[in-house]
C-alpha cells in the first residue's frame, strides 16, 4: 500500500516536471488574458513559435481548462498559518485569511472572474502548512547532506534565557526614556561630557566614555546643559550620588540617585511636571515591567504544576520547633495525601518536634537529604516509619536492614528533603509599578495585612519534600543482607508511634485561570460504563461541564479515553432532563484508575446538553449550600504570603518548554537565587545557559519520545539522567533506560564518582494549564499602554508554553540504590590491580 501511494506520487511530481516543460507559469499569466479573445490562436502561434504543435495543443487545453468558471468554495481554515475570516464573493462565502484574500483580488484581475485558475492559486499560497513542511524538508534534507559531506559541521548551540523569580527591581516613580546633553563635574578641577538615557523625579540614569572610573556612593554635580535653553534651573547644577555602572560594548551606564540634602521643591516640581507632560512623547521605561510579567507569569505556572510539597515551620509557644502549613495545589495533594490514612496523620508524625530540631542542625552543614518512609496497617491501626539519610549512614548494618525490609513493603517512598532557613518578611514583595499610578496599584502594593503577619510570624524554616520513588530500585536495594536483629533495631529506631502532634494547616494556592469553571462538593452515586464493563462510582466534585469520580473498582482498559455516565441517583429528582448515556472524556486518572477526572464531552448530543443545563441549573439554585474544598477552605492572603517566601526560596530548577510542529522547544529556565546543588550545570552567565547536553543527540531524541509518552495521566512524568560534569564545564549526559546493562550503568556512575564529577538528576515533567493573567493583569495593562505590541508578544509567550519540567538532584539516591553493584565493582578491581 505505502509503495503504491510512492508510485502515485511520483506519477503526479512527473506529469507536474513536463507541464512545466511547456507552460511555465509566465507564459500561462501572458496568455490568460486572451484566452477569450477571437484572435487567441494568433497568438498562442506567436508566443510559442519554439514548441511543437503537440506541446502547442496540451498548452492551448490547460489554459481552457484554467478559464472555465468555478463554483467550488474555498475554505482555508485550518490549512493556512493566519486567521481566516468570511470573504463573500458574488453571493458564495469563502474563509480567507489576509495573504489569500490579496492573491484572490490579483488572479481575479487575472482571470476576470472566478475560475479553477483562481480556485488553485490559493490551494498555493505561501503560508499553507503542506508547502511549509515541504520546504522545511527539503531544507533539512539539504542539510543532512552538507554535514554528510563536511563532517566537521555542527548544529548551533542551543541556548535559551534563564531568569530568577522576584528579581525585578522596584521603583517608586515613574521613570521615561530621555536623552539630553549633560555635563558632569566629578570634582572641582574635572568635568566630562555625558548623556542621560532616562530619569525619574528622584533618579538618573546617564551612559559615559568607559575611561572615566566611577564608583558606587560617589557624589557627582550633574548641570542639564539641554534643558537650560527653555527652563530656569540650578546655576550650581544638581548633586547626585552613584548608585551603581554596568559595562555595555564600549560605553559605561551609570545609575545615580538625587542626594537627600539636594531636594528643591521647584526643581522637584520641574521634573514631576516635565515626565507628566513628555512620557507618551518619550515613553516610559518598562524594563522593571517587562521583567516582573515574565516573571510572575512562569512563576504561576511553576506554582501550579509543582508535585513537591512545601511545610513551613518555626516556633511553638512553647519554644520547640513545629511544622505549621503546607502549602498545595493540585498536583502536589497526592504527595500530602499519601500520609493522611486511616485516620493517622504520618506527616505529623515525621515532623515531630525532635525530628525537625535535627533536621535544622543538619541543615546547616547540608540543606539536602533523603528521607526513607514505608507503612503497614496492623489491628487497624498505620504504623509509620521513617529514617534520613544520616540517620542510616553512621550504621552500615542498620542501613542495610533498613533498605532491605523498607523495599519489601508495598507503600515504601523515598524523598528528597530541602531545608532553608526563611523570614516572615520575605513575604512581602510589591508589584513593579509606583503607588502614583491609582487605587489598583496601591493596593497590589500593599504589604501583608497585620493579622496576616501575626499568623507567619513564627515561621523560621522551610521544608520542601520532593518525591523520587523509583519502583526499580526495589531489586537492587531488596539485595542488602537482612536480620532479625537488625529489625529489631529498625523497629525500636524508626518507628514513629501515634501520638497528639499538633497538625499542619494545608493552605491551598488559588488560581483563577487555571479552571474554566468553579467545582462543588457533591457526592451522588453513578454507573459508569466502559467499553461493555459497567461500575458502580460516587462523585467527588461538580461542575457544570467536570466532574471527579470515585470508582468501586478499577476498569481494565488500558487507554480510558471516553466513559459514558448514567447518573441514578439524581435522575429520582428530575424528570425535566434526561441524565443517561452521557459522553464524558476522561482528562486525568490515577495509577490504579479509581479517580477519574471527566470533562463533558462536547459532542453536541442532546444527552450532554441536557446534562450541561442540568448542572448548570443544580450549580445556580444551590450555590449556598454547595461549596468549594471544604477540608482545605485556604485564607487567600496566607497563601500568597507563603507563596512568596516560597519562590524566593525555591531550590529547583524549572524548565518551560513550548510545542512547535509536534515538537517540544525549550523557552526559559528559572534558576533558584540561593546556592543549589545543579548549579554547575548552568553555570554560563546570569541570564542564559545552553542545554545542547539534554536537546541535541540521541538524548534530544529521547526527550521528544519521552514527552510524547505524556498523554492522559495525573502523575507527572518522570526520568533519570546521570551526567558527567567535567572541569572546563563540559557536560556528557546519559538516561538510565539508555544503559543496555546494570554493568555499564554502574561502571559509569563508580568511575566518574571517583573522579568527583558525578551527577544523577530527575526530570518530571507536568503539562501546564492556561496562565493566569489576574495575578498581573495591571502590569500587563500599563505595558500595553505604552507598547501594546510589547504586551502581546510577552501574552503569547506565557499562552504558547505547554510543559514545565523539574529537574532535582538524585546523586545520593543513586548512589545508595547502586551501592551493592559498585561494591562489586571495587572489589573486582582491587583484584586486578593486586
Amino acid at each position: 500500500m505505502v509503495g503504491l501511494k510512492i508510485k502515485h506520487q511520483r506519477q503526479r511530481e512527473l506529469r507536474v516536471q513536463e507541464k512545466q516543460q511547456y507552460a511555465p507559469p509566465e507564459l500561462l499569466e501572458e496568455l490568460i488574458p486572451s484566452v477569450r479573445s477571437n484572435n487567441f490562436d494568433t497568438i498562442l502561434r506567436q508566443k510559442t513559435s519554439d514548441l511543437s504543435t503537440n506541446q502547442r495543443f496540451l498548452l492551448k487545453m490547460e489554459l481552457k481548462r484554467l478559464c472555465k468558471p468555478c463554483v467550488r468554495r474555498i475554505d482555508l481554515r485550518g490549512m493556512v498559518d493566519g486567521q481566516c475570516e468570511p470573504y463573500e464573493f458574488q453571493g458564495r462565502t469563502h474563509y480567507l485569511d489576509a495573504l489569500a484574500q490579496e492573491i484572490f483580488k490579483q488572479q481575479l484581475a487575472l482571470y476576470s472572474t472566478y475560475t479553477q485558475g483562481v480556485y488553485e492559486a490559493l490551494q498555493r499560497t505561501p503560508n499553507r502548512f503542506t508547502l511549509i513542511q515541504q520546504t522545511q524538508h527539503t531544507a533539512s534534507t539539504h542539510a543532512e547532506a552538507s554535514t554528510k559531506a563536511d563532517p566537521g559541521q555542527t548544529d548551533a548551540s542551543l541556548t535559551i534565557p534563564t531568569f530568577h523569580y522576584r528579581n525585578y527591581p522596584i521603583r517608586c516613580e515613574e521613570r521615561m526614556h530621555f536623552a539630553i546633553e549633560l555635563e558632569v563635574r566629578l570634582n572641582e578641577q574635572k568635568s566630562i561630557k555625558a548623556s542621560s538615557t532616562n530619569i525619574s523625579a528622584s533618579g538618573l540614569q546617564l551612559k559615559i566614555a568607559s575611561e572615566t572610573s566611577l564608583e558606587s556612593g560617589q557624589r557627582l554635580t550633574i548641570f542639564f546643559r539641554g534643558l537650560e535653553q527653555e527652563y530656569v534651573l540650578e546655576p550650581d547644577g544638581v548633586e547626585y550620588d552613584v548608585v551603581r555602572t554596568r559595562q555595555r560594548k564600549d560605553m559605561q551606564y551609570v545609575s545615580l540617585q538625587r542626594c537627600q540634602s539636594e531636594q528643591s521643591t521647584g526643581f522637584d516640581k520641574l521634573l514631576s511636571t516635565f515626565i507628566h507632560g513628555n512620557k507618551r512623547r518619550y515613553k516610559v521605561n518598562l524594563d522593571n515591567t517587562l521583567e516582573a510579567v515574565f516573571s510572575k507569569g512562569f512563576e504561576q505556572y511553576h506554582l501550579s504544576t509543582l508535585t513537591a510539597l512545601p511545610i513551613f515551620f518555626g516556633r511553638s509557644s512553647k519554644g520547640h520547633s513545629c511544622a505549621h502549613y503546607a502549602l498545595l495545589n493540585e498536583q502536589n495533594s497526592s504527595l500530602y495525601e499519601q500520609f493522611q490514612k486511616n485516620q493517622s496523620n504520618g506527616l505529623c508524625q515525621l515532623l515531630a518536634p525532635a525530628r525537625l530540631a535535627r533536621l535544622i542542625t543538619e541543615a546547616q552543614q547540608n540543606p539536602d537529604m533523603l528521607l526513607y518512609s514505608f507503612s503497614y496497617l496492623k489491628n487497624q491501626t498505620r504504623h509509620w516509619y521513617f529514617a534520613t539519610s544520616s540517620e542510616l549512614d553512621d550504621d552500615r548494618n542498620l542501613k542495610a536492614a533498613f533498605l532491605s525490609f523498607a523495599v519489601r513493603q508495598k507503600d515504601w517512598h523515598v524523598y528528597h528533603l530541602r531545608v532553608n532557613a526563611v523570614e516572615p518578611q520575605q513575604s512581602y514583595y510589591p508589584s513593579s509599578l509606583p503607588d502614583s499610578l491609582g487605587e489598583q496599584t496601591r493596593k497590589d502594593n500593599r504589604p501583608p495585612s497585620a493579622r496576616v503577619m501575626s499568623r507567619i510570624n513564627h515561621l523560621t524554616h522551610m521544608l520542601v519534600m520532593t518525591e523520587i520513588t523509583n519502583p526499580k530500585a526495589a531489586s537492587h536495594c531488596s539485595a542488602y543482607p537482612l536480620s532479625k536483629a537488625d529489625l529489631t533495631r529498625v523497629n525500636r529506631l524508626f518507628l514513629c508511634r501515634t501520638a497528639n502532634r499538633p497538625q499542619i494547616v494545608p493552605v491551598e494556592l488559588q488560581y483563577r485561570s487555571l479552571r474554566a469553571e468553579p467545582r462543588y462538593q457533591h457526592q451522588s452515586e453513578v454507573l459508569v460504563t466502559h467499553q461493555g464493563l459497567s461500575l458502580k462510582a460516587m462523585t467527588a466534585d461538580i461542575s457544570s461541564h467536570g466532574l471527579k469520580l470515585s470508582l468501586s473498582g478499577p476498569l481494565p482498559s488500558p487507554e480510558l479515553t471516553n466513559v459514558s455516565l448514567n447518573f441514578t441517583q439524581l435522575q429520582e429528582v428530575t424528570s425535566k432532563y434526561r441524565l443517561c448515556d452521557i459522553t464524558y472524556e476522561v482528562v486525568a486518572y490515577d495509577a490504579e484508575a479509581l479517580e477519574l477526572k471527566l470533562r463533558l464531552d462536547d459532542d453536541f448530543s442532546d444527552a450532554n446538553r441536557q446534562a450541561s443545563r442540568f448542572f448548570t441549573e443544580l450549580i445556580d439554585r444551590n450555590k449556598r449550600k454547595l461549596i468549594k474544598d471544604p477540608e482545605r477552605q485556604s485564607n487567600v492572603e496566607i497563601a500568597d504570603a507563603l507563596k512568596v517566601i516560597y519562590v524566593r526560596n525555591n531550590h529547583l530548577p524549572a524548565l518551560f518548554m513550548s510545542r512547535e510542529k509536534g515538537r517540544c522547544v525549550p523557552e526559559a529556565l528559572s534558576l533558584p537565587v540561593m546556592d543549589y546543588s545543579l548549579r554547575t550545570l548552568f553555570a554560563e552567565n546570569d541570564t542564559a545557559t545552553s542545554l545542547d547536553w539534554l536537546f541535541k543527540g540521541k538524548n534530544g531524541q529521547y526527550l521528544q519520545q519521552w514527552i510524547k509518552q505524556q498523554a492522559l495521566t495525573a502523575e507527572p512524568l518522570c526520568a533519570e539522567l546521570l551526567l558527567t560534569v567535567g572541569g572546563d564545564g563540559n557536560i556528557n549526559a546519559v538516561f538510565v533506560d539508555d544503559f543496555s546493562t546494570q554493568h555499564l550503568l554502574t561502571q559509569f556512575i563508580r568511575i566518574n564518582q571517583r573522579q568527583g564529577r558525578f551527577k544523577a538528576i530527575r526530570l518530571m515533567l507536568q503539562p501546564t494549564g492556561r496562565p493566569d493573567i489576574s495575578r498581573f493583569e495591571n502590569e500587563l495593562r500599563y505595558i500595553s499602554l505604552y507598547a501594546r505590541h510589547k504586551a502581546k508578544a510577552l501574552e503569547e509567550t506565557l499562552w504558547n508554553i505547554s510543559y514545565v519540567c523539574f529537574l532535582a538532584d538524585i546523586s545520593a539516591e543513586i548512589l545508595n540504590r547502586y551501592a551493592i553493584a559498585i561494591q562489586e565493582i571495587d572489589k573486582l578491581t582491587d583484584n586486578i590491580e593486586g
